[in-house]
């Protein structure tokens, strides 16, 4: 069986090489309207996804050790502000407001490091600590079946 906590910082890893491509693209974002709709595609297939897991598995199963306050609060807050943020971004690439793109592209990438920084600094470190093997066997059956949606030809 596959470790969850390290799938879910591979996971990490990957977007955070496409924020790398994205913030590039936003320097010659008249040039690459391309890379902000590949980027919001992979939002769309790949993150809401990882937002809902984190949400709905991991988060609750990490409360009854570190409480609903404090870093969990943050995760869900900064989950919210990357959705806003990414409808901000949706909404400038439809109407091509190339100044409105660059701006929500540069807070989402800001939003985004922040929030894989520190879930892997602390709550997955958190989760390594305190979940049980039952625990850790439901988030990898998750995650794999998230993987695996998500990882299909559309």
């Amino acid at each position: 069986m596959k470790n969850p906590i390290q799938e879910l910082r591979k996971e990490h890893s990957i977007i955070l090489n496409e924020l790398d491509s994205f913030e590039k693209s936003l320097v010659r974002i008249v040039l690459n309207l391309n890379a902000v709709d590949k980027f919001i595609s992979l939002f769309d297939n790949k993150m809401y996804g990882l937002i809902k897991l984190e949400e709905d598995t991991l988060f609750p199963f990490l409360e009854k050790y570190i409480g609903k306050d404090g870093p969990l609060f943050v995760m869900l807050y900064t989950h919210e502000s990357i959705k806003n943020e990414l409808e901000k971004l949706r909404n400038a690439f439809h109407k091509q407001d190339i100044h409105s793109i660059r701006k929500s592209g540069e807070r989402l990438v800001q939003i985004l490091r922040y929030h894989i920084e520190k879930e892997d600094e602390i709550i997955l470190k958190e989760a390594e600590r305190n979940l049980s093997q039952h625990q850790i066997s439901h988030l990898s059956a998750m995650l794999s079946k998230l993987v695996k949606t998500h990882s299909q030809p559309t």
